[in-house]
């Protein structure tokens, strides 16, 4: 029998989470503790393997390897169709390796780091913000490519949208991950740069940037049921994360947060 697939968006703008969460669920499985002892619980005498959670963060790794990130944010308008079409085609092949590495015998359960309308989205801001290289025929392909590679990945069973209560906290985050990179280090966010005035460009991601970002967001991840374009009229439900809570550090709310995606898992998936 073909194993399914389901597939988790984790939705949101620059710097509000996503990353941490995912970091921090698959270093502690924690996740996939629960799941099995949810499954193990309601059905303690099946013999079928619950569904592999697998994880899929975004490949920004590779996007400041190859300096795309930093070619990106010098001329955005010049770039930035270029840039979508380079980051959109690594989301792509990242799915599918993750896909391509499980185990062939198990059902899995994709957490991904933005999905397919994520990248639309991305583009959408682009045009919002009238960039040189995002006209209307620049847009005309996209959209052939995108509704291409859309064949080649899950669509989303649900989304999470994390969310803080202020933006300036995301572009704190923004500036002291790009503070750690520089180092060398991995971020953490255990100290969060407190610079006692507003924030207005954090490594090239301005507060406009992420002010026009979290209205694209609303427009299209509404709650309980989300309606991006393109997607089944039936929706993709939605659910809000609040990502002020500190899970990147404190073990106690990140087993909340686990929790509770883990029942929307049961709830939408299985």
């Amino acid at each position: 029998m073909k194993r399914r697939i389901w597939a988790v968006g984790c939705c949101g703008i620059i710097g509000v989470g996503k990353s941490s969460a995912l970091k921090r669920w698959s270093k502690t499985g924690i996740l996939q503790t629960i799941l099995d002892s949810a499954l193990a619980a309601m059905n303690p005498e099946s013999e079928t393997k619950p569904p592999l959670i697998c994880f899929v963060p975004e490949p920004t790794k590779e996007w400041r390897a190859k300096g795309w990130l930093q070619t990106y944010y010098e001329n955005q308008s010049e770039e930035a169709f270029w840039f979508q079409i380079q980051v959109f085609q690594s989301h792509v092949e990242a799915v599918e390796a993750v896909i391509a590495a499980a185990p062939p015998d198990r059902d899995l359960i994709l957490i991904q780091e933005r999905t397919m309308y994520d990248q639309r989205l991305f583009w959408e801001q682009q045009r919002t913000l009238g960039y040189r290289t995002a006209t209307d025929r620049h847009h005309a392909t996209y959209m052939g490519i995108w509704q291409r590679w859309r064949q080649f990945v899950p669509e989303p069973s649900f989304l999470l949208l994390f969310e803080t209560s202020s933006l300036q906290t995301t572009m704190q985050r923004v500036l002291a991950r790009a503070r750690v990179e520089e180092m060398g280090g991995s971020f953490s966010e255990t100290e969060l740069p407190q610079t006692g005035t507003e924030i207005q460009n954090a490594a090239g991601v301005t507060l406009n940037y992420q002010e026009n970002l979290l209205k694209l967001h609303h427009e299209w991840y509404s709650e309980p049921v989300a309606h991006p374009p393109s997607a089944a009229p039936e929706g993709i439900p939605c659910f809000g994360v609040n990502a002020d809570k500190p899970f990147h550090v404190d073990d106690a709310h990140l087993a909340a947060l686990a929790y509770q995606v883990v029942s929307h898992i049961l709830g939408v998936c299985l």
